[in-house]
Order: structure tokens, then C-alpha cells, then sequence
């Protein structure tokens, strides 16, 4: 019942991104933009046992612009974004516990999607809302770091966002992301000792998670 309610809303957001992006009849000048950014991350997930994760980012977003010929609004932004994770740092507590397998290194975490907004014509603010493929990949050793194995979670998120342009070039942005890891496995060679393993994977589910992310980024 959730993941209906929660695959609802992903189509409704997507929407919206497009809504934007064809109010040809309130559309004025139209162009190209580009914005790299990073950042840092902290997120909570709702699992058996609570867990948290937390990562620095970096990341750009890119695609059209146009100027929306309404009184308040300013101009319109869709595009492509992508960011990056290289030291995605998770808890694994029930992997840890369960398994007995631990972290060899540092994650990383992938996030690929779709963004549209509205820039504000004299209070130098931004919103937008966006919806992402997510990928999440970790390297894993048992207690005797003789096994090497690759645990892999993937999903969807969904973002809103607030950008201040403290300065022409720079803004400052705050996101709020909530989403659902929903497919897990894990591979490597010495598989057979977990004679548990697909049921622990059924029950190493994600309820839904939720991230506070702050960056700055270069609006060119």
C-alpha cells in the first residue's frame, strides 16, 4: 500500500519537472544552463534497527532555462542531475551482526534523475523539485579478511530544494531527500557459507529514508 502511495507521488514530482518545462504559451527567452556543485549529507533510514548514513558530494545538474512571462516568476529550469557520493559512509549494523561481514572501505552512493524549477525575479531565491535513480555500493570482508564480497542497494529518491544566490555565481542550497532502497544483493566468491542469505536480504528492507543535504554550487 505504501510503495503505490510512494511510486504515486515519484510520478506526480516527474510531472511537475515537465509541467514546467512546456508552458510554451508563458515562455519568453529560452537558453542553457550548467551547475556544478557540492556538498555534504545526512540521512536516516527506518529499518529494524535505525541507521544513518553521511557523505560528502559532489555533483551538477544541467539542461534549459526560459523566462516564465508571469509577473512573479522569473524564469523556469529543467535538466539533467547527477552527484556523486566517493566516501559514502553507512552503518550496517544487521550486516555486521547478522552475517559477521564487515566494511573493507568506504562506499559510494550514485544518483541519477530529473530537476525543474523557478528562479524568483527579485528576491534571489530558488525552488525546485526533482526525482532520482539511486545506486548505493559497499566492499565487504568477513572477520578473517580473507573473503572479499560487494554489497549493492538500489532505489529511487525524490528531492525539494531551496537556493539562496548569496552571490551572483554562488548559491547556497538546502534539499530535503526522501526515498527507498528497494533492491539488495550481495555477491562474491564464498557465498555458499550463508545458508540464510536470500531471507536476510527479504528482511534487509528499507521502509523509507530521509537526508538533509547542504551545498554550494556555481550557477553558470
Amino acid at each position: 500500500m505504501k510503495d503505490s502511495i510512494l511510486k504515486k507521488l515519484m510520478k506526480k514530482i516527474i510531472f511537475l519537472s515537465l509541467y514546467l518545462f512546456i508552458l510554451e504559451s508563458n515562455v519568453g527567452h529560452a537558453g542553457f544552463f550548467l551547475e556544478p556543485y557540492g556538498g555534504f549529507s545526512i540521512r536516516s533510514f527506518n529499518m529494524k534497527k535505525n541507521a544513518e548514513s553521511e557523505g560528502v558530494f559532489f555533483g551538477g545538474r544541467g539542461g534549459v532555462e526560459w523566462d516564465i512571462m508571469v509577473e512573479f516568476l522569473g524564469s523556469g529550469f529543467f535538466g539533467v542531475d547527477c552527484s556523486y557520493y566517493p566516501n559514502y559512509s553507512q552503518r550496517l549494523a544487521q550486516i555486521n551482526q547478522e552475517l559477521n561481514l564487515f566494511k573493507a572501505e568506504s562506499g559510494s552512493n550514485f544518483k541519477l534523475g530529473v530537476v525543474g524549477g523557478i528562479s524568483f525575479p527579485v528576491l534571489p531565491f530558488r525552488v525546485w523539485i526533482g526525482a532520482n535513480f539511486e545506486n548505493v555500493s559497499y566492499p565487504l570482508q568477513d572477520s578473517s579478511k580473507a573473503n572479499q564480497f560487494q554489497y549493492t542497494n538500489s532505489g529511487w529518491s525524490g528531492k525539494l530544494g531551496l537556493g539562496w544566490k548569496i552571490f551572483p555565481l554562488i548559491s547556497f542550497n538546502a534539499e530535503y531527500i526522501f526515498g527507498k532502497l528497494t533492491s539488495h544483493k550481495i555477491t562474491g566468491d564464498q557465498l555458499t557459507q550463508f545458508s540464510d542469505l536470500s531471507s536476510f536480504l527479504r528482511n534487509h528492507t528499507v521502509s523509507m529514508s530521509h537526508a538533509l543535504v547542504l551545498s554550494l554550487s556555481l550557477p553558470i
